[in-house]
């Protein structure tokens, strides 16, 4: 009877360290959730751009603007994905996730362009959840 007693304790505690090793395996292994700078965009070309308000819960970062001018005859003629282009650099220098409320403004040629330049401005935005 002794002895069964003391085989069944033992077994008891073998069984019982087996199971609270594996749980606690379990809660270290933290690899899984995933990190917000692996979703962030990571590249200017990335970035969002949208002329009206958006339905995603950000944060306002400030005031973006670039401007795009054709300084020779034979240069690029500004367009909105120029301008674009240069909204997206100047948005991830403020690690923003998109651009809202973006406005386009062209001017025509004067002497410092051949033909005209095209402005943009908008809101750097960071979305609250990914």
């Amino acid at each position: 009877m002794f002895f069964s007693r003391i085989s069944f304790c033992i077994g008891a505690l073998m069984v019982s360290l087996v199971f609270s090793g594996c749980s606690m395996m379990f809660w270290q292994n933290k690899e899984s959730t995933p990190k917000i700078e692996a979703i962030n965009p990571q590249t200017p070309q990335k970035i969002v751009i949208s002329e009206l308000d958006i339905d995603r819960p950000y944060t306002m970062l400030g005031d973006v603007s670039a401007m795009v001018s054709q300084t020779t005859p034979f240069g690029a003629t500004p367009s909105k994905e120029l301008v674009n282009a240069k909204l997206q650099e100047e948005a991830f220098k403020l690690k923003a996730d998109g651009i809202i409320y973006v406005r386009y403004t062209k001017t025509d040629s004067s002497w410092k362009s051949w033909g005209g330049s095209m402005e943009g401005r908008g809101q750097a935005v960071k979305f609250k959840y990914y």
